[in-house]
């Protein structure tokens, strides 16, 4: 038998073919959930995204999460994957991007996901970043001056330039 084999694998195993990019799943050995940014190679191996953490993981310490009809449609699973450039930036980076996506999150999830963003850049002494939260009905874009004003790390934060994306992106300065 193979070593991969007598680890303690998924409930249900997770089929190669069935997996595509975008699939929320739980990485079991961390106890936590991301999603899919690679399909499985040869040997099962695949990348997954944690909040903005890219991990290199295998197929058998997966197990599928039904989320994706939750909310998600199959368009804005799209704004999951990041484009080729980017990804060399982030992993240049200690896979920290210099802005963070929280469009078509509710302001719980999107406030979690900016506070361990922000810590991210305060461990990698980020000074300047983008938090892109959209204009919408201006919920999110509340949501995340309100936690921002009471953070004390913030040294600075205010509407990006028209051409940056104006009131839709927050600039942040950090101490």
């Amino acid at each position: 038998t193979n070593m991969i084999d007598k680890i303690k694998g998924p409930n249900q195993p997770i089929s190669p073919k069935k997996i595509r990019i975008g699939d929320y799943v739980k990485v079991l050995s961390l106890n936590t959930e991301g999603t899919v940014e690679s399909l499985p190679d040869k040997d099962y191996n695949l990348y997954i995204r944690v909040g903005i953490l890219r991990i290199n993981t295998n197929l058998k310490d997966l197990e599928l999460i039904n989320k994706s009809n939750e909310k998600t449609s199959s368009n804005s699973i799209k704004t999951y994957n990041t484009d080729g450039l980017s990804k060399i930036k982030i992993e240049k980076t200690m896979n920290i991007s210099q802005s963070i996506n929280l469009i078509g999150l509710n302001s719980d999830e999107a406030i979690s996901k900016l506070d361990k963003y922000i810590d991210d850049c305060c461990l990698s002494h980020l000074s300047k970043v983008k938090i892109i939260h959209g204009r919408g009905t201006g919920i999110l874009k509340n949501a995340v001056h309100n936690y921002l004003k009471h953070l004390p790390i913030i040294k600075n934060y205010y509407f990006a330039d028209y051409n940056d994306g104006g009131d839709g992106v927050t600039i942040v300065e950090l101490d």
